[in-house]
């Protein structure tokens, strides 16, 4: 009988970590010791009737001390595989991977760098210029002006785009100049915050798509795309600006190759310019602008994402079996690298449930 394969999961028991270990087939856990890491104790309970050791470790803001037990829970466990699940964890191995030889399936740390820095990768963006929306960093009052003399749409997005800062971290929908003034402001007061942290882009009032798709060696083996209907709000989220969908779909054939060949151009761009291969999971946010063009706004690199499971869920093949296949260097089984429903399937997520899907008569 063939030896299992030892795969720890960093932040095992958040929701993008869990979602990898209960969506795999049955036959691929079998063939898996899974090993988890958190530094929430609590949420390490969730994990530990599919793991089959679990270890309370440091967080990430003491790296030097993250890094240094991550190592020893390999060496002493044998393990043959590490999978991070958040963007600090993913920038942290990444930068360590010299510690990790051959067990990570990651994409370069030039494209890490690059795509988990909002400011860079929107500078990216610029200098190539790809459909986007108009971004400043803001930096005193004198860029504030020329930003709302350069926007063309009525609403304005800003956020903290610090490195492995989420889309939507210290987000505001705004209006006008004064709105955005008062939202730094309150950053400044109560988080310490300095203006310098922010950016602010057009708010793109066009259909929201993600991808999740997953790359070897510069080739797309699959893609699926979900357009996000309704976010999580709740009544202290009062400008309306959101990351996480409570409600998506999948999306019809033709718009799932749109948005497709918008990621695919943005990816082989990236790999040109920084001479490097894809390689791995990938997530990717598009909004539609004012004339319907396609704008890509992010790209979370490296990581399944917390709505993995909207992705495993429809189409004929799920994300987390292709992955655990590469690792576990067995033959894949995907038909066509981008897949879709013919009828839209309409997934919702609700607090303390599991995940609703249906098929809804509306045209895909």
């Amino acid at each position: 009988m063939k030896k299992k394969l030892n795969i720890l999961i960093t932040s095992a028991g958040s929701l993008g970590s869990l979602t990898q270990i209960t969506d795999i087939s049955n036959y691929l856990r079998r063939k898996v010791n899974f090993y988890g890491t958190h530094n929430d104790k609590y949420k390490l309970e969730r994990v530990k009737n599919f793991c089959k050791k679990t270890f309370l470790i440091s967080g990430t803001s003491k790296e030097k001390n993250y890094i240094q037990l991550t190592r020893q829970i390999v060496k002493k466990n044998n393990i043959d595989f590490i999978i991070p699940t958040s963007d600090k964890e993913t920038f942290l191995i990444s930068k360590n991977r010299k510690f990790f030889k051959n067990k990570l399936f990651l994409p370069d740390h030039k494209d890490i760098l690059l795509c988990q820095d909002k400011k860079k990768f929107y500078e990216f963006l610029t200098k190539y210029n790809l459909d986007r929306p108009i971004s400043i960093n803001l930096k005193n009052k004198k860029t504030i002006n020329n930003f709302f003399k350069k926007k063309r749409t009525k609403k304005s997005f800003v956020r903290i785009t610090a490195p492995q800062s989420g889309m939507a971290y210290g987000a505001a929908i705004i209006k006008n100049k004064p709105e955005l003034i008062k939202w730094i402001q309150m950053w400044k007061i109560f988080k310490n915050v300095n203006i310098t942290d922010f950016s602010i882009s057009e708010y793109l009032p066009g259909n929201i798509y993600d991808t999740l798709f997953l790359m070897r060696n510069n080739k797309l083996l699959l893609s699926k795309v979900i357009e996000k209907k309704k976010y999580y709000l709740n009544q202290n989220d009062f400008t309306g600006a959101g990351s996480t969908p409570e409600i998506a779909s999948s999306v019809s054939k033709k718009v799932s190759k749109m948005i497709t060949d918008v990621n695919m151009k943005t990816m082989n761009l990236i790999s040109r310019k920084n001479k490097t291969k894809a390689n791995g999971i990938y997530h990717s946010t598009i909004n539609l602008d004012f004339k319907k063009k396609a704008c890509i706004t992010e790209i979370n690199i490296g990581r399944f994402p917390n709505i993995n499971t909207f992705f495993n869920n429809f189409g004929k093949t799920k994300f987390s079996d292709e992955f655990f296949k590469i690792i576990l260097n067995l033959k894949t089984n995907i038909k066509q690298n981008i897949e879709y429903e013919k009828r839209k399937k309409i997934m919702i997520r609700s607090l303390d449930q599991l995940p609703f899907y249906f098929y809804s008569n509306e045209k895909s």
